[in-house]
């Protein structure tokens, strides 16, 4: 996936780049997700990370960043997976409807699960109060359960979810010229294609 990106006086194409360490300094670097506390300051943050991603990136190990990559050396990235608190739910008469019981995702709120519901299905979102159709996201902490009519009866599977788990890839910005140094500047958090529930 490539895209240009202007960066002052030069462009540059945009592209994923997997290397696992590129993404712990971005997520534990300064201004990531969980930044290492061991920066001194604002500005101690900023060069350990940019010599942290250098030595990932082209080799060069200097000092100032010592500490932070044997930090990163000791950690993994986070494991972000969202589940169901129930995977098999059965539906009951409540009134002149039918509904499941409340079902919670599991996971930070950051993320989300994709539903595609049978038609005639009205998921109920307890946390967000709100109801749906068609395809939903649900968030990971958000309690819902699943209506219809009593005209509806059978089972139904879901089809695969496929966004359960999601990985942390690093952005870098290549540009045409030899002179300029690459840049892995930005971490996107994308779903992991290989696994779905």
């Amino acid at each position: 996936m490539k895209s240009p990106h202007h960066l002052p006086g030069t462009v540059a194409n945009r592209e994923l780049y997997n290397n696992k360490n590129i993404a712990k300094a971005l997520y534990y670097g300064w201004d990531g997700k969980e930044p290492w506390s061991g920066f001194k300051s604002r500005e101690h943050g900023i060069v350990a990370t940019s010599l942290a991603l250098d030595y990932y990136n082209n080799g060069n190990l200097y000092n100032d960043a010592k500490s932070f990559i044997d930090y990163l050396e000791t950690v993994n990235l986070p494991n972000i997976v969202l589940a169901f608190s129930n995977q098999n739910l059965t539906a009951y008469k409540s009134g002149d409807i039918q509904r499941t019981e409340s079902i919670t995702v599991s996971g930070s709120s950051e993320y989300y699960l994709t539903l595609k519901l049978q038609n005639g299905v009205t998921l109920v979102n307890e946390t967000k109060n709100t109801e749906k159709t068609g395809t939903v996201n649900v968030n990971g902490s958000d309690t819902f359960y699943l209506k219809a009519p009593l005209t509806i009866n059978g089972s139904w599977t879901s089809e695969d979810i496929d966004n359960c788990k999601y990985t942390f890839q690093p952005i870098i910005y290549r540009t045409q010229n030899n002179s300029l140094q690459d840049l892995a500047g930005k971490l996107q958090v994308q779903v992991d294609p290989r696994n779905y529930y």
